[in-house]
């Protein structure tokens, strides 16, 4: 038979709680209490002497009173930083729902792609035939065009050297019709002079000469028409002593003059063009 009766006992454990909370809820006020008489008595010292009786021991309503605040702080802040997380889960849901609806678009669009695809695949494979060949059109066609420029390049050079040598040769056959025309005129002049002056001194000589060499001066431009437009050469022939006209196309030599008169040159006719080589030849 146990010493205590059963209505007596009190279990160890429960016991040991129903004196450690209270002390720990005395020592918690005690803290406090420590606390705001270092606070009130700060507070007494820099602003008044007056004598402020501070509690030694607080109640759990003082305590309750004294922690709320921080509670509520605490609180608070934990509520707006729950707000944000709402609103940011919020915000990547949208995110995801949106995003969710462009992959399922998107894999739609590759899959009609990819079944148009297939009905595409030989008109892909009839471009890529007629891609090669153009290819090889292609490369054929530029191999023919170097050719061509090479061979145009030839015939430029040959066509240069031709015109040079055409322009010598022009040059040439200019020079030798102009050589030909003056000694076709020497001779006139030679065979008039000796045609008029063919008795006398040679004083007499000498200056019937420079008569006739200054008269058939005038003449020159006639005479090169007549040789440049391919016509007989003109000739100095003397009239009878009872002929007043001379031929067509003639013209006297000088009637006023005593060792010229009844003399006169037998011309041709002026109005025809001269034939083609007697231009000069134009210079590069």
């Amino acid at each position: 038979m146990s010493e205590y009766d059963d209505d007596d006992y009190t279990p160890r454990g429960s016991s040991a709680a129903a004196w450690v909370m209270p002390m720990i809820t005395v020592m918690a006020a005690l803290l406090v209490g420590l606390l705001a008489g270092v606070m009130m008595g700060f507070l007494v010292w820099s602003g008044s002497k007056e004598t402020v009786l501070v509690p030694q021991q607080m109640s759990n309503e003082e305590i309750d009173a004294l922690c709320s605040p921080y509670v509520d702080e605490a609180v608070g802040e934990a509520a707006d930083e729950l707000t944000v997380a709402q609103e940011r889960v919020a915000t990547l849901q949208d995110d995801v729902f949106s995003k969710e609806r462009e992959v399922a678009e998107l894999e739609a669009e590759m899959a009609r792609r990819a079944e148009r695809g297939r009905s595409l695949v030989a008109e892909v494979e009839s471009l890529r035939e007629q891609l090669e060949e153009a290819r090889t059109e292609l490369t054929t066609l530029k191999e023919e065009l170097a050719t061509a420029v090479e061979e145009k390049e030839e015939l430029f050079v040959q066509l240069r050297f031709t015109e040079e040598q055409l322009a010598e040769q022009r040059v040439e056959t200019y020079v030798a019709r102009e050589d030909a025309l003056s000694f076709k005129w020497q001779t006139f002049m030679t065979a008039s002079q000796l045609e008029v002056c063919e008795k006398g001194g040679r004083r007499r000589m000498g200056r019937c000469r420079e008569t006739v060499t200054e008269k058939l001066a005038a003449f020159r431009t006639e005479f090169e028409h007549c040789i440049r437009s391919g016509q007989e050469m003109p000739s100095l022939s003397e009239a009878d002593r009872n002929q007043e006209t001379v031929p067509m196309f003639a013209q006297w030599l000088d009637q006023d003059e005593r060792i010229t008169r009844d003399w006169y040159v037998l011309l041709c006719d002026p109005t025809l063009p001269e034939a083609e080589g007697w231009d000069a030849p134009l210079t590069p």
